[in-house]
């Protein structure tokens, strides 16, 4: 097994300094806000490509060495289905604000239609008849 660090193989370019200086206050302190939760944050692929992973890290202890496990999840699928969730959205508002002109815009012509045909029509605000 060929041993590298973590920071090495997973971890971005942009996280590794933190990445090292947050070993290094686990170390001093036993203490890490990212220990047991569960955190949204950017992976990196073999190629070197980055993606969005939900990462939990735990700790155990092996003798007097803590031992990491790291459970990652890909989130590309969900986070491209939320992208395509929130545009989706976007149009359904768009055309119902559309549709809502659209209804007033022809409720009004319908009025002065009826009004032009009839000869007369009914004041909407205090039902005085106008001719």
């Amino acid at each position: 097994m060929l041993e590298r660090y973590l920071h090495e193989c997973i971890v971005p370019t942009s996280f590794r300094d933190a990445h090292v200086q947050g070993l290094q206050r686990f170390n001093e302190t036993s203490e890490s806000p990212v220990l047991n939760n569960r955190i949204e944050i950017t992976a990196m692929r073999s190629d070197g490509s980055e993606f969005p992973v939900e990462l939990a890290i735990v700790v155990s202890q092996a003798g007097k060495s803590p031992v990491f496990t790291a459970y990652i999840r890909d989130l590309t699928e969900q986070k491209k289905a939320e992208i395509k969730r929130d545009n989706l959205q976007e149009q359904l508002m768009t055309t119902s604000r559309r549709a809502g002109m659209a209804e007033v815009a022809t409720g009004g012509v319908a009025q002065r239609g009826q009004c032009t045909q009839q000869r007369q029509c009914v004041d909407q605000s205090d039902g005085r008849q106008t001719t």
